[in-house]
């Protein structure tokens, strides 16, 4: 299977056994409680390779027909989809989280007749993904999906990873998404302190910083999860945040890599295990009795009783994925994720467009006309900066500053780091991904190389600078305060606030 979207960290290339073939069928088989009288109903598209295996191989096993909606049949005409899976009965349904979040853009734009469609059929709709769970995009889908006859416990998410197409899910298990509120300042330190909901917080919990993350599932009974040190390879105590290792019989343990100039159609051989392929699996310190995968995801595993009402209910351990292990920073010893960043700063300003900030480090100088000694010393440390998309172009001088100090009071105040430069685009000025996916690695490569098309860039002036006890500049843990607007991005961005500043003055 090829994954050509996969990350530097992760194999491109991964290959599954008849063996576990068999297994990930025989489990998905039994978690699912399929019988063979009713149909699947998916995509061909495959998402963290669920998907393939969903429509090659798990209808065969099962002894029921699959029917398979072709991308752009859906991207058409979404409604198409649902008939399928009205008409046909279907219990278990397969479809990822933006081609439910397309078809409820479709259905709010053209909704269909009251009474048309009906989906009090589906027991388990499947829904792929290997993020961190967002308890808002659930809650939205249930809320919409709700006229419809769909249960909101149907509405299952599924983590996967490349190396393991299924690794817990929420299917049949009879009790509500479990969401916990998690301390942030805990959470910088690799630990779990649950904070009970309260009426001085917000449903959200975001008024107080708090983290909300709602449970993957459990794992299935032919899984075994670790939560592990990745420095050290050692399984942490309960309570600790660590990589998630998974170990399975339906894990993907043969790769092969194509050979160098190989024809179509011809069998690649087993190659030499490449770099990214061997970082992917692994043993404990402790063990060399199971061999895992690791996944490259940050969790950790939870105990909540089954049923509140049986007191003698032994806990059962719930899995909460906190992020990508590529998708965090370090300052001075404390972990971030960018995600959590970036919704600080999109929360202060209406006119910052949702889901369209980007947040990243870069040992990129700050200003072209420093002096040497100060470049020198910035070219050497990471800055943290945040590329900020408008709505529209501003109509005064001072609505960029305003925002600039809210998006750096906001980060400041919920996690306590500091911005070192904020820089805005227009509308449409960062690529995305066809899932509209935040691409940071582009993003800044395009800041590196001054291709940014950038209204202004308000960089943070550091007033003393201080190391931490490595030695290591920290730009991130100094007193600042906000600078000048830096005019030193690119000859465009001058011609741009030129001819801005231009207009403003005939405007007045």
């Amino acid at each position: 299977m090829l994954f050509a979207g996969a990350q530097a960290s992760t194999p491109r290339f991964v290959g599954f056994s008849h063996a576990a073939l068999l297994r990930f069928c025989a489990q998905q088989k039994a978690d699912f409680q399929m019988r063979p009288q009713l149909p699947l109903v998916a995509s061909v598209r495959s998402y963290s390779g669920y998907g393939l295996l969903h429509c090659a191989f798990l209808g065969v096993y099962v002894g029921c027909a699959t029917l398979v909606v072709p991308p752009p049949v859906f991207f058409a005409a979404p409604l198409v989809w649902f008939d399928l899976v009205q008409r046909h009965g279907v219990k278990d349904a397969f479809a990822t989280l933006p081609m439910l979040q397309h078809a409820m853009s479709a259905l709010a734009a053209a909704p269909p007749p009251r009474g048309a469609l009906s989906l009090a059929c589906v027991r388990n709709l499947i829904v792929a993904t290997d993020e961190r769970i967002d308890p808002a995009a659930c809650a939205q889908i249930r809320d919409f999906f709700a006229p419809f006859g769909l249960d909101a416990r149907a509405i299952n998410p599924l983590y996967a990873t490349q190396m393991n197409a299924c690794i817990s899910t929420r299917a049949y298990l009879g009790v509500p998404p479990l969401t916990l509120r998690l301390d942030p300042h805990a959470l910088r330190r690799a630990r779990v302190v649950a904070v009970a909901a309260d009426a001085a917080a917000d449903a959200d919990g975001m008024a107080a910083g708090l983290l909300v993350l709602q449970d993957s599932g459990k794992v299935s009974g032919s899984t075994m999860v670790a939560i592990v040190d990745p420095a050290t390879r050692m399984p942490l105590p309960a309570g600790a945040i660590g990589e998630v290792w998974v170990c399975s019989q339906s894990n993907a343990l043969n790769r092969r890599t194509p050979l160098p100039g190989l024809s179509s159609g011809a069998v690649a051989m087993p190659m030499p295990m490449p770099a990214a392929d061997e970082a992917a699996t692994g043993f404990l310190a402790t063990s060399r009795d199971c061999e895992f995968v690791r996944t490259g995801d940050l969790g950790f595993l939870y105990l909540q009783p089954a049923d509140e009402a049986a007191g003698s209910a032994p806990p059962e351990p719930y899995l909460f994925v906190a992020g990508k292990m590529d998708a965090t920073f370090t300052v001075d010893g404390y972990m971030y994720f960018y995600a959590d960043i970036e919704r600080a700063v999109e929360d202060p300003a209406e006119d910052i467009l949702p889901d369209s900030c980007v947040v990243f480090q870069t040992t990129f100088p700050p200003l072209a006309n420093a002096d040497s000694s100060a470049s020198a010393a910035s070219s050497n440390s990471l800055r943290l900066v945040a590329v900020i998309m408008m709505r529209q172009m501003p109509t005064a001088d001072s609505f960029l500053p305003n925002i600039a100090c809210l998006a750096f009071s906001s980060v400041l105040d919920r996690h306590q780091v500091l911005l070192d430069e904020i820089v805005f685009v227009p509308r449409d000025a960062l690529p995305r991904s066809r899932i509209a996916e935040r691409r940071r690695r582009t993003v800044r490569g395009m800041y590196e190389s001054a291709k940014l098309n950038a209204f202004v860039s308000f960089p943070i002036l550091n007033a003393t600078t201080t190391t931490l006890p490595s030695g290591v500049s920290n730009p991130n843990n100094r007193l600042s305060f906000m600078g000048p607007a830096s005019l030193n991005i690119s000859s465009s961005l001058m011609q741009q606030q030129q001819q801005h500043q231009q207009q403003h003055q005939q405007q007045r």
